[in-house]
């Protein structure tokens, strides 16, 4: 169907933006995919409108949303350095949307912090 998400993601890009190293290959690899599933989870009308009728606005703010997330996620899974080397990029490489969902990650989820590492932490037991 002509409104059902795709996901192109250019591994080759992200691999020269990791000048050959695997390890940060595969952190950025792990963002970018959840960043572009975030887009797909807002774009199937589960939210109660359809990808093409959302303003600039909104496709801004998705952006930021679809950064958020995953940055959220992965910060609690990753080592200090590794959440340097995904928050430096993001903070330095990416445009302003996407540095918005980085300050998202950092200050106003907090809640979510917490009760993902809480989850984490016992499924670990």
């Amino acid at each position: 169907h002509e409104l059902t998400p795709r996901i192109f993601i250019w591994v080759d890009k992200i691999w020269k933006e990791c000048e050959g190293d695997w390890h940060k290959y595969q952190i950025l690899l792990t963002k970018v995919i959840l960043h572009e599933l975030m887009h797909g989870m807002m774009d199937v009308n589960l939210l109660g409108y359809a990808a093409r009728h959302i303003p600039p606005q909104l496709r801004k703010d998705e952006e930021s949303i679809a950064n958020a997330l995953p940055l959220t996620l992965l910060k609690n899974l990753i080592t200090p350095d590794d959440w340097k080397f995904l928050a430096d990029f993001v903070a330095n490489k990416q445009p302003s949307p996407y540095k918005e969902g980085l300050d998202l990650a950092k200050k106003r989820m907090q809640d979510v912090n917490k009760a993902l590492r809480d989850l984490m932490n016992e499924k670990m037991k």
